[in-house]
C-alpha cells in the first residue's frame, strides 16, 4: 500500500523530468518522494519491529514448552523408573526442543499469509467490479460496492449481452447527450443531437476543448453519460460491459502502443487468426512489404530496443489491427498528428481503402494561438460530412466542400487561416535560405 506510491511517483517524475525542470518544480516533487518513501519506512519500520517481537515471543514460548517437556520427563522417570529409560526421555527432549522451530515458522507464514491477503482482497475487488448498478436519481456513479447498495436502495443489474456480429451496420445515434469527465462538475457536452448514418464519413475539427475527442470517446465508454443516451445499431452502450464495448469498435490515437513480443503477438494477441488472415490485413494496410523485410516476418520480436516502425507505420499497424477485428466503425483520434503530410496521406489514404462502406470517425483539433492543425484540415475535404464544434456544441454541419465555399462559414475560415499560415511558413523558409 505504501511503496506503490513510491514507484508510480518515481516513474511519473521520469517521465516528465523535462517538464519538470522548465516550470522549476525540483523542490516539490522531491517534496513528495521523500513523503512517500517516509511513510513507506514507517510501514516497513512497523512490520520489522513487529517481527522482531513476534520472534522473540515465540523463542520465549519455546523454551517454556522445552522446559515443560523436560521437567515432565523427569517426573516420570522418578515415578515410574521401570517403564522410562534415557532413551526415550532423550528423544522426547529433542523433539520437544523441535517444537519452537516449527511454531516460529508456521506462525511467521500465517502472519505473511494474511498481509499477501490484502492483495488478493484488491485484485477480487477489480474482478468484482464486474457487476454494475443502475444510476440513481442522484446521478451517482455505476460500480457502486454491495454495502453502498444496500444503504442508498439502488438496484443492481447486469449487462445486456449482444450478438457476435454487433455492430452490423455501424450507425451512430447521440439522442441529448452530455458528457463530463469523472470527478468533475461541469459537462463538457451539453445536450447533444447527433446522428452518424452507415457508412459515413465523418470529420470533426474544432479549437483544444471544444469536445471533439470527448464525442468519439464517450463511444468507448471512457466519459460519464449525465443525460441522454448513445445508441449503435439501435443498442444503447451504457448497458453493455466496456470491455466487449471496446472489443467491438477500433481507435486509432495519436501515440500507438507496440507490446513486447513477436509482430504475430501484436496483431492477434490471442491467436484467433491464421497467417494468411494476417499478411492479409498487413496488405491492406500497407505494411506487408515492410513486415517481409524483418529478419523474422512475423516472428521478428519487437522490443525497446529495435525500432522496426516508424512513427507513420505504426499508425498503420494500428490500422492493421483494426483490420483483423473486423470492426465496423473506426475512429481517429488526432492519429496523424505527428506525421508529415506524405505519411498522412498514405495513412489515410489506407484507411479509406481498408473501410470502404464502414463509418469512419476523424478528429481534427486546432492548438489555440495559432493555425497549425493536427490532421490537415484538407484532407476532410475528401469526406462526406464534417462538423464543427465550439464549448460541446455543433456549430456547422454539413457536406466539407459547401461549408469551405460558403461566405462567413467557420470551417471554411479555419480552411482560410491554414492556407495562410502555410504560405507564410513557405515564404519564411526562403527569405532564410
Amino acid at each position: 500500500m505504501t511503496y506503490s506510491p513510491v514507484l508510480a511517483h518515481f516513474s511519473e517524475t521520469i517521465e516528465g523530468v523535462t517538464t519538470i525542470r522548465a516550470f522549476g518544480q525540483e523542490a516539490r516533487f522531491m517534496e513528495v518522494l521523500f513523503k512517500r518513501m517516509e511513510a513507506n519506512n514507517v510501514a516497513h519500520i512497523a512490520l520489522n519491529c513487529s517481527n522482531r517481537w513476534l520472534g522473540i515471543a515465540l523463542d520465549y514460548l519455546g523454551a517454556i514448552i522445552v522446559f515443560v517437556a523436560i521437567l515432565t520427563a523427569l517426573i516420570t522417570a522418578s515415578l515410574r523408573p521401570q517403564s522410562t529409560s534415557s532413551s526415550l526421555i532423550g528423544l522426547a527432549v529433542n523433539y520437544a526442543m523441535l517444537v519452537p522451530i516449527y511454531l516460529n515458522w508456521v506462525v511467521k507464514l500465517f502472519a505473511e499469509m494474511e498481509m499477501y491477503g490484502g492483495a488478493v482482497e484488491r485484485i477480487q475487488s477489480f474482478i468484482e467490479s464486474d457487476v454494475v448498478y443502475r444510476r440513481g436519481l442522484d446521478g451517482g456513479l455505476r460500480g457502486r460496492s454491495s454495502r453502498a447498495v444496500e444503504e442508498t436502495g439502488v438496484e443492481p443489474f447486469s449487462y445486456k449481452s449482444v450478438p457476435i456480429s454487433w455492430p452490423l451496420r455501424g450507425v451512430i445515434v447521440y439522442e441529448g447527450v452530455s458528457l463530463r469527465y469523472e470527478n468533475q462538475k461541469e459537462n463538457i457536452i451539453t445536450n447533444l443531437n447527433l446522428t452518424i448514418p452507415a457508412g459515413q464519413r465523418l470529420g470533426i475539427c474544432g479549437r483544444t476543448g471544444s469536445g471533439k475527442s470527448s464525442l468519439a470517446l464517450a463511444l468507448f465508454g471512457a466519459l460519464e453519460v449525465t443525460a441522454g443516451r448513445i445508441l449503435i445499431d439501435d443498442v444503447d452502450i451504457s448497458g453493455l460491459h466496456t470491455d466487449e464495448l471496446r472489443s467491438r469498435l477500433s481507435i486509432i490515437p495519436q501515440e500507438v502502443m507496440l507490446f513486447g513480443g513477436s509482430v504475430r503477438e501484436n496483431l492477434d494477441p490471442r491467436g484467433h487468426f491464421s497467417d494468411l488472415e494476417l499478411w492479409n490485413c498487413l496488405e491492406l494496410a500497407q505494411l506487408k512489404n515492410v513486415v517481409k523485410t524483418l529478419p523474422d516476418g512475423l516472428d521478428t520480436q519487437i522490443s525497446d530496443d529495435k525500432h522496426y516502425f516508424s512513427s507513420g507505420q505504426r499508425q498503420l499497424f494500428c490500422l492493421a489491427r483494426a483490420i483483423l477485428r473486423g470492426s465496423v466503425c473506426l475512429v481517429l483520434d488526432e492519429a496523424t498528428s505527428s506525421l508529415d503530410t506524405e505519411t498522412e496521406k498514405l495513412v489515410l489514404q489506407a484507411a479509406k481503402k481498408a473501410f470502404k462502406g464502414r463509418t469512419v470517425i476523424t478528429i481534427a483539433v486546432r492548438k489555440d494561438g495559432s493555425m497549425e492543425f493536427s490532421h490537415r484540415l484538407h484532407s476532410l475535404l475528401d469526406y462526406e460530412r464534417v462538423l464543427v464544434l465550439e464549448q460541446g456544441r455543433i456549430v456547422e454541419d454539413g457536406c466539407p466542400r459547401k461549408l469551405a465555399g460558403k461566405a462567413g462559414s467557420k470551417f471554411g475560415t479555419m480552411l482560410k487561416a491554414t492556407d495562410h499560415q502555410q504560405h507564410a511558413i513557405v515564404e519564411d523558409d526562403e527569405a532564410k535560405r
